[in-house]
């Protein structure tokens, strides 16, 4: 990605990227590549030790899909079905970033025409909020990973999910870091058994990212 940066222009007007701007997207790619993944495993291992039915479904898929506990490949990530799905609701109720903005092209209005906005105004989608619409159904504060099988996904609209942000300025690093999530997830429930610490409740900090503070595991080899 640097290389790119440095030296390819843009095919449009043939200018290269600006120092300073490159300067910027690399601190976001070494920010984002680390603490987004690193928070998602955390709010992941919080649910999974918080239920256990959930936590015993994840370890007999990893298990059936590696009965001798060898090495995982990159193309085994792909059938780890329900392991995604906890990292999916994971995502939707505590995503890395709390939101993204919209800038209005033209004068328009949300919500039916009671909030007009003009061009050029900002909105800030909130994903936390977005990912609790009433489409996620009455119970959508509790962790069900049931809720991304397909069957139940087809009922709901694709833009009530957007935990990567939305259109061209999505997040370019959704696939890494969904497989990377997964593989970890996977690797760590099929190598330990993790219990957190008695009475903790989950408290949230955000900084860039959104992570849990405080939360201490006991982790013991299976």
């Amino acid at each position: 990605l640097l290389d790119l940066m440095l030296h390819t222009p843009d095919p449009d007007s043939g200018v290269l990227l600006d120092k300073v701007n490159i300067r910027h997207q690399v601190l976001t790619f070494l920010v984002a590549g680390n603490e987004t993944t690193a928070g998602t495993l955390a709010f992941a291992l919080y649910f999974l030790a918080s239920t256990p039915d959930v936590a015993r479904r994840v370890r007999a898929e990893v298990d059936a899909q590696h009965p001798s506990g060898g090495e995982m490949k990159y193309e085994d990530i792909a059938r780890l079905r329900f392991p995604r799905r906890v990292v999916d609701e994971t995502l939707r109720l505590w995503p890395s970033a709390p939101g993204y903005f919209r800038k209005a092209r033209a004068d328009t209005s949300l919500g039916d025409g009671l909030h007009p906005m003009k061009a050029g105004e900002w909105v800030f989608v909130l994903t936390l909020g977005l990912h609790r619409d009433p489409v996620w159904g009455p119970d959508a504060d509790t962790f069900d990973p049931d809720r991304f099988s397909l069957e139940r996904s087809r009922t709901r609209p694709a833009h009530a999910y957007r935990p990567f942000g939305t259109g061209p300025r999505s997040c370019i690093g959704r696939q890494f870091a969904l497989h990377e999530t997964v593989s970890t997830l996977a690797e760590i429930v099929r190598t330990f058994d993790v219990e957190l610490e008695e009475r903790y409740t989950l408290d949230i900090r955000e900084s860039l990212t959104l992570e849990p503070q405080n939360m201490r595991m006991t982790v013991r080899p299976r």
